[in-house]
């Protein structure tokens, strides 16, 4: 509740992440590009040193970060934005937030299955029923 803090030039993390990040001072780092869509979203970001980037997007344990193509830890930036770590590099690194749902995905093939199940069960039944019954239509 400070009015002097700035989020767009401080974050604040949860004590457990002390030790996933090594970026402690303040940084240049730039976002050059991005795009959002509803289960990506894909940052170009110029840091000359180590930086925790926050994407201003609600936590939630199912989104997954990958930096250059290496999946990095995603923490509550600001108590409910995101959070990540980009090394210091020269150079654009690429990230890229997934969502990734496994439980859904599960449930998806079940759905999937039990409804083939059905449909294979109803052709089955259908024809059980013109076999005994030759004369019906």
């Amino acid at each position: 509740m400070n009015r002097d803090f700035d989020s767009r030039e401080k974050v604040i993390l949860p004590v457990s992440a002390t030790e996933e990040v090594g970026a402690i001072k303040r940084t240049q780092a730039r976002v050059m590009s991005q795009r959002f869509t509803r289960e990506r979203v894909e940052l170009e970001i110029e840091a000359p040193a180590p930086s925790v980037v926050v994407v201003a997007q609600t936590y939630y344990h199912n989104w997954h970060v990958y930096v250059n193509g290496h999946e990095k830890p995603l923490l509550r930036g600001n108590y409910a934005y995101q959070a990540f770590e980009v090394d210091g590099a020269t150079g654009v690194q690429k990230a890229e937030l997934r969502y990734e749902d496994q439980a859904f995905r599960v449930g998806l093939w079940i759905t999937s299955l039990a409804g083939l199940g059905c449909l294979v069960w109803y052709a089955r039944a259908g024809r059980l029923n013109s076999t005994r019954h030759p004369g019906a239509a």
